[in-house]
């Protein structure tokens, strides 16, 4: 797996990209290590599923803290490539806006297309843009905290 752009926030990096496939799904604490905390823009991944293989589903977890300014994905998109270069989209989905300010679970995001054949999936995962009306950060760039991104 590599990250390409946006990188986790330097005291949420922890074992970098490796994390997010490592099979260990996180906790609701989510600064124990198993997740990657992201702010400030998308978060791109591009899995090299290592020869090519049918795929049709992407899911991704991610911690859902709003007390603690972490907020789920706005949005998620897959792509596929068999050279890792040139990819075409496949699926993508938006998702509603969270509203619950109480809201602490582990949240999984997932959007499915037909089946392709790739060698290389690529994963984009799009923040919430701001901190929602009524939380005492609002309008605040939030937190995007991810664990296991997966490819069926």
């Amino acid at each position: 797996i590599t990250l390409t752009g946006l990188q986790p926030a330097a005291n949420y990096a922890y074992d970098g990209p490796i994390t997010l496939v490592d099979g260990m799904r996180g906790s609701v604490a989510y600064n124990n290590g198993a997740w990657l905390g992201f702010q400030g823009g998308d978060v791109t991944a591009v899995i090299d599923l290592g020869k090519q293989t049918s795929v049709q589903r992407v899911t991704v977890n991610a911690n859902v803290t709003l007390d603690g300014w972490i907020m789920g994905c706005k949005g998620l998109e897959a792509a596929v490539s068999d050279d890792g270069k040139a990819y075409r989209p496949v699926g993508s989905k938006t998702f509603p806006d969270e509203t619950d300010l109480h809201k602490h679970s582990i949240e999984t995001y997932e959007t499915s297309f037909d089946p392709v054949e790739a060698r290389y999936v690529k994963v984009t995962i799009k923040p919430f843009p701001s901190l929602p009306k009524g939380h005492y950060g609002a309008g605040t760039k939030p937190y995007l905290f991810i664990d296991e991104i997966t490819v069926e």
